[in-house]
């Protein structure tokens, strides 16, 4: 029996309270001008931000609206950590950037952060204790990342998801403005990402976080349990930044204070929106057993050899290209036209089968064992950190 504030929580109460790990870390933002309502104390306390940090200048060109004109100016970008807690101060924007670490993230809540925000905030920058009880009405959210770990059973698995990540899934989603980029692929290190050319909304990636813990563990940042909790895992990590959530407070109306976006139904939702437009919600199959199942449909013939040709396409050339073929360009805007595309994609959704498929070889032309992988983004196949009442 759970109590809160000497109520017996039902149990949905308590899955609504129970932090399971989905958020990975978060970035916190505040405008100082707004806080410190001080001039002078501002001054005093930008000048020991500068003093603590280590400090960058930049020369960027900014619009100087009383002039009407364009300017160079330099800026001082200064960082430092405390506690395992990132701040980034930039001097044209004024506000302080505070990264959190997974640590500091699960298992608590908007309050918990808060508090313990407040107590590294008058350790390392000696603000007075008038403004540290203030800090809560200035602190916003301004970038959350949401995971979700696959553990793979061997070797071959995890090459036939690299065969579906890399090869076969689609270059580009969200009005082909993410686009996929291979940021590295080495023995040491492989990630990939799907990002805008701003790069300022939303960033989808995933990496192989064994590689990157064995790497931790090789320079002894972490012991080998924890690194061991990470073997055979492959993140996906979508990133909510600032954009997106500026975006989000006057679509949805959600304002951007940490309780709206760590909670049991923002991260899924969120998480969702992006990852499925990429490797959609079905089981993979072997490219084999996807024909066999569309063959042994009910479906008309014709429609049988249409969905047949896509999947193979999809398999030989990928998502992207196989969509290209498909396309026809609207005679009216020159822009493509993916109707006809679209409608295979969601017939052989209809038939539970995923669109993309792995091959019936692997490594160095060996016959795969694998006829079927879960689809190692949703959450039901995932692996959960041990949960923690907040």
């Amino acid at each position: 029996m759970i109590k809160k504030n000497n109520k017996i929580l039902t149990l949905d109460e308590i899955l609504e309270i129970t932090d399971t790990g989905k958020t990975d870390t978060m970035q916190l933002k505040i405008f100082l001008p707004d806080w410190i309502t001080s001039p002078s104390y501002l001054f005093d306390l930008v000048g020991y931000i500068i003093e603590i940090s280590f400090v960058e200048t930049e020369k960027v060109t900014v619009w100087d609206n009383e002039n009407k004109e364009y300017k160079d100016i330099t800026i001082y970008k200064c960082s430092s950590k405390y506690k395992d807690y990132s701040f980034h101060y930039r001097s044209n924007t004024r506000c302080l950037f505070i990264q959190l670490p997974h640590h500091h993230v699960l298992g608590a809540n908007q309050e918990i952060i808060i508090r313990e925000l407040k107590q590294v905030m008058k350790e390392h920058f000696n603000i007075t204790q008038e403004y540290i009880d203030k800090l809560d009405n200035y602190t916003l959210l301004s970038r959350i990342d949401y995971k979700r770990d696959y553990r793979y059973h061997d070797l071959e698995e995890y090459s036939l998801i690299r065969e579906i990540v890399d090869r076969v899934a689609t270059r580009s989603i969200v009005r082909d403005n993410y686009k996929f980029d291979v940021k590295a692929d080495t023995e040491d290190k492989y990630m990939i990402a799907y990002k805008s050319s701003s790069n300022r909304t939303v960033e989808i990636v995933c990496y192989n976080k064994d590689k990157e813990q064995l790497n931790r563990y090789k320079k002894k940042k972490i012991d080998l349990s924890t690194y061991k909790s990470s073997t055979n895992l492959i993140r996906f990590e979508v990133r909510i930044k600032n954009l997106k959530l500026n975006s989000l407070k006057y679509r949805d109306d959600t304002t951007k204070e940490i309780c709206n976006y760590k909670n049991n139904h923002a991260p899924d939702k969120l998480f969702s929106e992006y990852i499925e437009k990429i490797y959609f919600t079905e089981p993979f199959y072997r490219i084999d057993v996807a024909l066999n199942k569309v063959k042994e449909s009910n479906i008309r013939q014709d429609v049988k050899d249409n969905l047949c040709n896509v999947l193979i396409s999809i398999n030989e050339k990928g998502y992207s290209e196989t969509r290209a073929i498909y396309s026809k360009s609207n005679s009216k805007t020159g822009k493509p036209n993916y109707s006809k595309f679209n409608r295979y994609i969601n017939k052989l959704r209809e038939l539970k089968i995923n669109p993309l498929t792995f091959s019936m070889t692997w490594l160095d032309g060996q016959i795969t064992t694998y006829e079927q992988i879960p689809n190692f983004t949703l959450a039901e196949n995932c692996i959960e950190e041990e949960a923690l009442i907040i």
